[in-house]
């Protein structure tokens, strides 16, 4: 009987360590943001790039109100964006960053479209080891320093 109740709580063991030692899956969910800044930079680094750099406030689902930084170049001759890097930080101070890359499209008024696609490669506090993919499309009043934008988001999030 010993030897019975011994290899049975072997076995249950056993399991119960395959379990604890098994990765935990991602939660892949929907993720959308509305989102409003300015463009607090906007340089010639050459006579074909151009650097902005811009702060935003928006909703996202997952954040709630959050504030974000971010910045990038423009090939004005290709009309790509490239080196795109932001960084959201919501409420309780918890951030994700990652990077974007897309063209945009200057308007005879002046204005300017974008469309991106936003990769989240990592996140801190209650967004640690969050990743995922968006497309953004985002309207800006111009192209200088001190023009707004509003864009929107609608992508994944990958989710620990």
């Amino acid at each position: 009987m010993n030897r019975f109740v011994s290899v049975r709580w072997f076995a249950i063991l056993t399991v119960c360590s395959a379990f604890a030692a098994a990765p935990v899956q991602a939660q892949v969910v929907p993720h959308k943001e509305r989102t409003a800044g300015t463009v607090d930079v906007s340089e010639m680094e050459s006579t074909t790039t151009a650097v902005q750099a811009w702060t935003a406030k928006g909703n996202a689902t997952h954040m709630g109100k959050y504030s974000q930084v971010g910045s990038h170049k423009v090939n004005l001759s290709t009309g790509e964006i490239l080196d795109g890097v932001f960084t959201s930080t919501a409420a309780d101070g918890s951030t994700v960053s990652g990077i974007f890359y897309g063209t945009f499209a200057l308007n005879g008024d002046g204005s300017a479209d974008y469309s991106v696609t936003a990769i989240w490669l990592s996140g801190t506090g209650r967004f640690e080891g969050l990743t995922g993919i968006a497309d953004v499309a985002a309207h800006a009043t111009g192209v200088t320093a001190g023009s707004t934008f509003r864009f929107v988001t609608d992508g994944v999030w990958n989710l620990p």
